[in-house]
Parts: structure tokens; C-alpha cells; sequence
């Protein structure tokens, strides 16, 4: 997919404003600060000027019926896809999010200027901007396997959350707004029946637009043998068409544990054409490099492997991707029945009185390497709680949000906001990127986050039946028995590649050619004690570490 740079200064924006009536019609010299990179300009790259002088650009895929459109206020109504807008105003400059979160927007401000991009690298690649890490914020990272919120690791680089627009006005600094307001949106007491058929008519209508605004007659579906991509690959041949159809997935060797028996049921039931890709540690181990500078915001999530080597070896003419992303944040997934159960059972624990209580449990839920954080970090006791305590204020803000009136929609809603920009999304577009290709969701848009957010939790996830409102609507359209499985997700076996090889090569990165750069972050002491000395989860602490490294290499140490 397409990736963007752009610079604008305080006393251009305000030259503009004083001169409105020439920069509203100065559209290329306005625009042509910003640089659209890796990959061809997005095929429906759209300028709209407005009766009160307001000028809009779009860049990338845009879903919505924008004929009509009369004023960025209708454009903030109705706006989905995987889009960034640039607007202007008579008052300011704004760029807006998509809904979703889609595309990463990351902003800059200095001395006057505003820089934008997609990526952050391009910061220092485009701009010559120094980046330096908030070292801090790899306790986020330790807690989580990614960074929450607008914070990055990059010291005064911050990113745009889903749905939100920037405003940069001449007299003070920027603001963010929500202008899509999920939490405002009243419930619709709808019958399952009717929901169930809402939700599917959305999806496709979601297929419909993305094969419209790509125009792509032609896709690959990303297959996991789970639920939510055998919908999408359902979804995918009802638009597309089987015979312009091809799916591909990844196993790790026949002895290791897979998804192969349910990818199987699916191919067969549908009838379409199939590509396996064994992934072993000899087949990634050399791309890694090259993985983590596209991932300049870190994920430890390990499934970002996987997802870029499928990406490497499916034809350059396969230019749309379609997954199954956005089904757990908006349906359900697992450690929802665990934070369902802390709650109910709040009293029996000793710290439930605590202001943190439902911020603990929820980085209890992720298994990352928060139970061993403060040992790896190498910040000392106070430093380390003063910035756990952000991080749990950071969360409570979404998990107490008293707008919606259940706790699993403010737990399906936290989800949403604190993942989808910075570990859901990035993991399928910065895998992508690097191939200029498009990857998308039809589970995932605008449409049907506003779908979950009107619909009564009791009859889109009754008694904790986990995305039981999608398996209502695709009953009968994809195998019962990937409706009747249990989720796993995709189990990349790291736990079972801690052989030499995995072994040499993170103690190559961590304390070999990397040592002075971990010891920024981390202490070196626990970090050799993690990759000898068994513990629970040390295959996934290590790859957190040293995908973490990476990412912190290219991004700080570039080459000279």
C-alpha cells in the first residue's frame, strides 16, 4: 500500500488563511508538500472543494458514497475505507484517521512545523529529523508486546488514533477530536435473527467497496483455518468470484502444531485454490532484518512473520489481500471470559479495591512478559512504577468509559482503541506495504464497529458466547465446523524453535552486534538469564526482545 510524507509550516498555514481565497484554489502547490511513496498513488485519490472554501484530499481506498458530498462535516459523517485525509480550512489544517485505523498516521511538531507520515522512519529519511527513543516506553512494550495510545517509542513522534482528526490551527498547538464518536451511538433493539442478517448484508456490502475502490477483479485471502478468515474467504467469493479466488496459509512443519485439518475442511468446502507455505526458522531467519524496518513502531507479536512471509511469496500481480483482521476487537475473543470473570469475582481478590485493579487484569490477559517486567527493564523501582502507572491510567481511561452501558462493550471497545492502531492493523499494513499491495478486512470498517456499538450486548455476545452474532450470520454459508470450533489463533510454535539456531540468533542480536543498544532498554543481566535459564513464555519473551531490538536499530542506529 501506498506510504506518505508531508511538512507544512505554522506561517504557510497562515499566509493561507490570510490569503483564503487563493490557497483553497492552490491545490497542487498546497498539496505538493506531501509525498506520496512506496507503491503507486491509491487509485481513487480524490480532491473535493467545498462551497465555503474548505479543501479535501483522500488518499487511498474510500468506501463511502461522497457524490453528495457538502462540507467536511458530512465528510466526518460518513467517511470509511483505509484512508488519510488532508483537509483545509479557512481557520486550520486537519488530517484525519480513518475509522478503522486502517493506515498509520504518525505527527511530529517542531519549531513551527508540522510533519506527517506513515511511517516513522520517513522522518528521518525524508526530513532529517533526529529520532531518539522514549526508553520509558519500552515498559509499555514489555507489558503488552506493542505501545498503547498516541505515545511511540520515538520521543515527540506520536500517533493518530482511530477516528480522529488532528486540527492545526495559526494561533496554538494541535488538537485531536473524535469525530466518529462510537460511544454516543444509541442501542437498536433488534432480534438476533435480524441483527445476524444486518451484519452480513455489512460485510458484503464491505467486499462490494473493497473491490470497487481497488480496482482488483482478483484476490488472495490469507487463510488461518479460524472463523474469522474463512468468513472473509466466504465473503471474498460471493463478490469476487471463485475462480478469481486464491488462498494461501502458513504450518510449521507437519510434527508442530497447526491449523492444516480446518484450512483443509474450508478449501474442500469451497472449492478454491490452494497454497501452503512451511515456515521454519531456515526460511525466516534472514528476512528478519528486513521485516522489522518496515515495523518502525514495535510489535512482538510473532504472527507479523508469518503474515510478511506470505506476502514475499504470493505473485507481485496478486495486488489485494483479504483477512479475517477485526473480528476478535469487534465480536469477541478469550480473554474477554477472563476480564468478564475478574469482574464478577472482583471481590475475592486482594487488590480489587485498587484504582488499577481492572488495568492489571487486563495485562494479566495478554501473557506477554508482564509478569516479568520490572526485572527485565532496566529502569529502577520507582522509574518503573511511575510508568506502569501511566500505562494502567492510559487503559483505565477506555476500561471504565461509564458512556457504554456494559462492561463487555467497554472491554470490546478498549480493544478497538488500544489495539487496532498499534498491533491489529500495522501487522497486516506494514507486511504489506513493502510488496505495494493492499490488504483488507470486510469484517472491519466504520459500518460495522457502528453495527457492534448500536447492537445489545445480550444478542451479539450472550452469555460470553464468543463472536456469537458473526457465527449467526454466516451460518450455512461457511463449514459448521469452523462455527463449532474453539478459537487458538495462530500458534506460531516459538516455543518449540528454542533450538540452536533461534538460540544463536537472538543472543547475536540482544548481546552480540546489538549489546550497548539492548542495555538502553533493557538489563543485560536478566536479558542473558531469560535466554538461558527456562521460564514460562521464554520463546516469546526472547522474540519480543530481539523484534523489539531490531526495530529499535533501524530506527536509531541507521546506517551511516
Amino acid at each position: 500500500m501506498f506510504g506518505f510524507a508531508g511538512v507544512i509550516s505554522k506561517k504557510q498555514l497562515e499566509n493561507r488563511i490570510r490569503q483564503q481565497s487563493q490557497f483553497c484554489l492552490d491545490e497542487f502547490k498546497f498539496y505538493s508538500s506531501f509525498k506520496i511513496i512506496c507503491g503507486e498513488k491509491p487509485v481513487n485519490d480524490q480532491k473535493f472543494l467545498f462551497a465555503d472554501g474548505s479543501l479535501l484530499q483522500i488518499l487511498g481506498l474510500f468506501f463511502s458514497d461522497f457524490t453528495q458530498s457538502e462540507s467536511l462535516h458530512h465528510f466526518e459523517e460518513v467517511a470509511d475505507g483505509a484512508f488519510t485525509a488532508l483537509a483545509v480550512t479557512p481557520n486550520e489544517f486537519r488530517i484525519y484517521a480513518d475509522p478503522c485505523g486502517w493506515r498509520s498516521v504518525y505527527f511530529r511538531e517542531e519549531n513551527g512545523f508540522l510533519y506527517l507520515a506513515s511511517n516513522i522512519r520517513y522522518f528521518r529519511e525524508y526530513f532529517g529529523l533526529l529520532l531518539e527513543p522514549a526508553t520509558e516506553r519500552s515498559i509499555d512494550f514489555l507489558c503488552t508486546s506493542f505501545i498503547p495510545g498516541q505515545e511511540t517509542l520515538t520521543r515527540n513522534v506520536f500517533q493518530l488514533p482511530m477516528g480522529h482528526v488532528l486540527e492545526w490551527k495559526s494561533e496554538n498547538n494541535s488538537t485531536i477530536r473524535d469525530y466518529c464518536k462510537y460511544d454516543t451511538i444509541p442501542k437498536v433493539q433488534n432480534t438476533s435473527a435480524e441483527s445476524a442478517k444486518d451484519l452480513h448484508s455489512i460485510c458484503l456490502e464491505n467486499t462490494e467497496r473493497i473491490k470497487k475502490s481497488s480496482g482488483k477483479s482478483e484476490c488472495t485471502v490469507f487463510l488461518s483455518g479460524g472463523l474469522d478468515s474463512t468468513c472473509a474467504l466466504a465473503l471474498a467469493i460471493e463478490i469476487f468470484g471463485l475462480k478469481n479466488i486464491k488462498t494461501i496459509s502458513v504450518h510449521f512443519g507437519g510434527h508442530l502444531p497447526n491449523e492444516n485439518e480446518y484450512i483443509d475442511e474450508a478449501v474442500k468446502y469451497f472449492g478454491c485454490s490452494h497454497q501452503y507455505l512451511e515456515i521454519s526458522p531456515d526460511s525466516f531467519l534472514s528476512e528478519m532484518e528486513t521485516i522489522y524496518t518496515w515495523i518502525d513502531d514495535p510489535i512482538g507479536d510473532p504472527v507479523v512473520m508469518p503474515n510478511y512471509m506470505m506476502n514475499r511469496v504470493i505473485d507481485p500481480k496478486e495486488q489485494l489481500v483479504i483477512t479475517g483482521e477485526g473480528g476478535d476487537p469487534c465480536f469477541g475473543g478469550p480473554k474477554n471470559v477472563f476480564m468478564t470473570n475478574s469482574m464478577e469475582f472482583s471481590g475475592l481478590y486482594e487488590n480489587s479495591d485498587n484504582n488499577e485493579f481492572l488495568a492489571t487484569c487486563y495485562l494479566e490477559s495478554f501473557k506477554r512478559a508482564y509478569d516479568d517486567a520490572a526485572q527485565i527493564s532496566r529502569f529502577n523501582e520507582e522509574s518503573f512504577e511511575s510508568r506502569l502507572n501511566e500505562l494502567q491510567s492510559n487503559l483505565n481511561l477506555h476500561l471504565t468509559n461509564q458512556n457504554w452501558d456494559s462492561f463487555l462493550d467497554r472491554l470490546l471497545f478498549a480493544n478497538k482503541y488500544l489495539k487496532s492502531n498499534s498491533l491489529i492493523l500495522p501487522k497486516v499494513q506494514k507486511t504489506t506495504q513493502p510488496f505495494s499491495r493492499y490488504s483488507l478486512s470486510p469484517l472491519f470498517s466504520r459500518k460495522v464497529i457502528e453495527f457492534c456499538a448500536r447492537t445489545p450486548i445480550e444478542i451479539k455476545y450472550p452469555k460470553l458466547q464468543e463472536k456469537h452474532i458473526l457465527k449467526r450470520a454466516f451460518l450455512e454459508k461457511i463449514p459448521q465446523s469452523i462455527i463449532d470450533r474453539e478459537k487458538s489463533g495462530m500458534r506460531v510454535p516459538i516455543r518449540f524453535w528454542q533450538g540452536n539456531k533461534i538460540k544463536a540468533y537472538n543472543r547475536k542480536i540482544l548481546l552480540r552486534e546489538n549489546k550497548k543498544l539492548t542495555s538502553k532498554f533493557f538489563n543485560i543481566k536478566e536479558v542473558k538469564n531469560l535466554l538461558k535459564h527456562p521460564r514460562s513464555r521464554q520463546g516469546l519473551k526472547t522474540w519480543m526482545l530481539t523484534t523489539f531490538i531490531l526495530t529499535a536499530k533501524n530506527l536509531y542506529e541507521p546506517e551511516s
